[in-house]
């Protein structure tokens, strides 16, 4: 009973960093790209993007814990991850 209860929460926690992690980290780093090149390969496949960025997430939930909870810090990825997808565009 008691290990039910524990993987409950756990998958709450799991599922609630990654909603965060899109209101957070990934709409607006998709606003910012909008607002720079709204020609983005990311902008043009959305739904594609946003399976791979939930997968990510998931993966990546415990590193991007600062990020969520920081703006700071949140500010900091949402730069670097729109100058990494405008990277990738020029190339």
């Amino acid at each position: 009973m008691e290990l039910i209860l524990t993987l409950k929460g756990f998958i709450a926690f799991y599922v609630s960093g990654v909603v965060m992690s899109y209101w957070k980290l990934y709409f607006p780093a998709m606003s910012l790209l909008r607002a720079i090149n709204e020609n983005n390969t990311a902008l043009r496949y959305k739904w594609t993007t946003r399976i791979v960025w939930g997968v990510g997430a998931a993966v990546s939930l415990p590193f991007l814990i600062p990020c969520i909870l920081f703006d700071s810090l949140g500010e900091r990825f949402i730069i670097g991850y729109v100058k990494t997808l405008n990277e990738k565009e020029e190339k």
